[in-house]
C-alpha cells in the first residue's frame, strides 16, 4: 500500500537527451529548472543569481536573450557557472511589423493573442506583446496597423517594459 499515491508519477517512456552534464528523459530523475530575472547583459548579477539558483537545488537554469548584447554575454556567464545554462532566445525579430499588419488585414483576428499564429509573434520573451496588442486595437478601430514605427521609440518601449518587469514582485 502506498501512503501517498498522489505522489506517484506515471511517466511516458521518452528519449534521453543531455543538457550539459544533466540527462533528461527516459528513466532519469525529473530535473528542476529555474530562470533568471536579471538583465543578461549584467553578467555579474546574472552569474550571482545562477549560483544562488544552483545552491537552492536546480539542475538547469534559463536566461533570457532578447537581443544581441544578451547573447554575447552568454559566453562570460557560461564560463563562470557550473550549472547548464539554457538560452531563451526571442525570435520576434523575424516577424516584421509589415508581416503582422498583413496578417491583421487578411485574417482579422478576434483577439490579439491570435497574432501568435503569425509565425509565433509575441511568443518569445514577451516584450513585443504590448506592441502587438496596440496594433490589434488600431486594426479593430479601423486604423492602419502597419504605420511605421520609429526604431528608437520601439527600443525605448522595450527598455521600459523590461525595467517594469524587473521591478514587479515575484
Amino acid at each position: 500500500m502506498n501512503v501517498r499515491p498522489f505522489r506517484n508519477i506515471n511517466r511516458k517512456k521518452t528519449k534521453v537527451i543531455k543538457v550539459g552534464n544533466i540527462k533528461v528523459g527516459g528513466d532519469n530523475p525529473i530535473s528542476v529548472q529555474s530562470m533568471t530575472n536579471t538583465l543578461t547583459t549584467d553578467t555579474s548579477a546574472t552569474i550571482q543569481q545562477i549560483n544562488k539558483i544552483q545552491e537552492e537545488g536546480a539542475d538547469l537554469v534559463r536566461v533570457s536573450c532578447p537581443d544581441e548584447d544578451s547573447t554575447k554575454a552568454l559566453k562570460e556567464i557560461t564560463r563562470n557557472v557550473q550549472i547548464p545554462v539554457i538560452a531563451t532566445v526571442c525570435f520576434c525579430y523575424r516577424v516584421s511589423r509589415a508581416k503582422v499588419a498583413a496578417f491583421l488585414r487578411k485574417q482579422n483576428p478576434v483577439v490579439a493573442s491570435q497574432l501568435s499564429e503569425c509565425d509565433g509573434a509575441g511568443t518569445g520573451c514577451g516584450w513585443c506583446r504590448r506592441l502587438l496588442e496596440d496594433m490589434h486595437a488600431t486594426h479593430k478601430a479601423g486604423g492602419d496597423p502597419g504605420q511605421d514605427l520609429n526604431q528608437e521609440a520601439n527600443e525605448a518601449a522595450r527598455r521600459t517594459w523590461r525595467s517594469e518587469r524587473r521591478s514587479e514582485p515575484s
